[in-house]
């Protein structure tokens, strides 16, 4: 199949946006799979790959407060994803999944030096071969079902590897693995409520530390940091190279009625 993404549409107002003339991305997957249907449990494996041109990616600036949109160019991203789920066995399931997937760079990023305004050299960082930016090579997902009667519970864990941060892969996040609880009991049906259910819900009960780069509304990348490797390339631009985390969310118990 073959897609493209255009630039986003708030790189087009005055909001702190550098455009640097952006081109749509566009991609072109293939993927191969195979996919049982069994009487205790169902699997499915599918090897993919990817081509993109001119990939899409933003870069946050904490010192001007702006992000910069630009094209990394050519990438490629290949792996596997595999899946398992049971049938229920005396109110028990079991679903599991994953991910392995080398994600990689094909060009070198052009840029120009943060002080030049008019008439830039064009200079080239060697990003050929890097890994792309917030994209883990690892992850796994396994989650445990209870369901019986007025009973139901839940709990999930999820691994995620390492990301790396910047074009010049310099720098990275470390893997982490997180783990929910859900649980709920259904009440008998009434005359003003249909199924009323209690639920409890747990987030993060591991309460692991750790950070991530995308906060849904896109990764905040750099170009490289101040490191022995990046310090020569980390102003191109005027990308930052103090890069902006975010502290994911400690443990959380809620219950709710409905």
């Amino acid at each position: 199949t073959q897609n493209m993404k255009a630039p986003a549409n708030f790189v087009q107002a005055d909001l702190g946006t550098n455009v640097n003339n952006l081109k749509a991305e566009t991609s072109t997957v293939f993927e191969t799979g195979h996919r049982y249907n069994g009487e205790k449990f169902n699997t499915s494996a599918t090897v993919f790959l990817v081509d993109f041109q001119n990939r899409l990616a933003n870069g946050y600036n904490p010192d001007t407060q702006t992000y910069t949109s630009y094209n990394l160019g050519a990438s490629q991203s290949f792996g596997l994803e595999a899946q398992i789920g049971t049938k229920p066995i005396n109110g028990f399931s079991y679903y599991g999944s994953a991910t392995l997937m080398k994600s990689m760079i094909k060009d070198d990023f052009k840029t120009t030096l943060s002080a030049c305004t008019s008439s830039c050299a064009i200079l080239t960082i060697p990003t050929s071969g890097n890994a792309v930016p917030d994209t883990p090579n690892v992850m796994f997902a396994n989650a445990i079902q209870y369901s019986k009667g007025p009973y139901l519970m839940g709990l999930t864990g999820k691994f995620t590897g390492v990301r790396y941060t910047t074009l010049l892969n310099d720098e990275s996040l470390d893997p982490f693995f997180t783990m929910d609880l859900n649980a709920a009991y259904r009440f008998q049906p009434s005359a003003f409520l249909k199924t009323p259910t209690l639920r409890l819900n747990a987030t993060n009960i591991l309460n692991a530390s750790y950070q991530v780069a995308n906060v849904g509304s896109g990764s905040s990348i750099a170009v490289a940091t101040n490191s022995s490797k990046g310090s020569a390339y980390s102003t191109y631009g005027g990308y930052s190279s103090t890069l902006s985390y975010y502290n994911a969310a400690p443990s959380f118990i809620s219950m709710s009625f409905s």
